[in-house]
């Protein structure tokens, strides 16, 4: 289960509601859940199901929800900027931008990755190393291709929210035998090939669980 699922059930205003989604989510993942990679560093004071099951919080859910209206107008922003881009630069500026965003959000100083060898001197004058050095961390990675291929189709609707999916298909993706997702996502990552590099069945029905047994 993804503590996507968690935040999503608690915005659940109806208390029996709540009561019964959670008993079948703790049921199927007997209580495990999956942070994004960049929830990683919060840590759990509490099991799944109290946080579920506590008093349903009008100002959390609010605050999730204007969360997500502000992800919504910042993805819709980088659209504009990207598409603005000749084809052959959009994803190489995007895949940069999104590590220096990454290493802001985690407080991550470029000295220290420098000095621990984590990026080498010969990288930095190869620009091939560097798009290979980048895309080899599995999370940044997946983040990196779906949502450059969200923001890329102008036609394609941006949902409040798809950050959230993007932030947990990063970490399940590379981590997890099976994945169940939208189909907008299975067609995302079936086309960036991402089932095929991380050797994960991307699947949309949950029926498809049975087909197993």
């Amino acid at each position: 289960m993804s503590i996507i699922h968690v935040f999503e059930t608690i915005s659940r205003a109806d208390e029996k509601s709540r009561q019964r989604l959670v008993d079948i989510m703790i049921k199927i993942s007997n209580n495990y859940s999956i942070k994004s990679f960049l929830d990683t560093h919060i840590k759990d004071n509490d099991s799944l199901k109290n946080i579920i099951l506590n008093r349903y919080d009008e100002e959390f859910v609010n605050g999730i929800r204007n969360n997500d209206k502000i992800m919504k107008n910042s993805m819709l922003k980088d659209r504009d900027s990207l598409l603005e881009l000749s084809k052959s630069n959009r994803y190489p500026n995007f895949l940069f931008r999104r590590f220096f965003g990454l290493v802001k959000f985690l407080n991550i100083e470029l000295k220290s990755l420098c000095k621990d060898k984590i990026i080498s001197k010969s990288m930095l004058d190869n620009k091939e190393k560097i798009f290979k050095f980048l895309e080899e961390a599995p999370s940044l990675n997946i983040s990196t291709k779906l949502t450059y291929s969200l923001l890329k189709d102008k036609e394609r609707p941006i949902q409040e929210h798809d950050n959230r999916d993007i932030n947990f298909l990063s970490t399940a993706i590379p981590y997890c035998d099976i994945v169940i997702t939208e189909r907008t996502w299975k067609h995302l990552a079936r086309i960036n090939k991402l089932d095929s590099e991380y050797l994960t069945i991307i699947e949309n029905d949950l029926n498809y669980l049975l087909t197993l047994s």
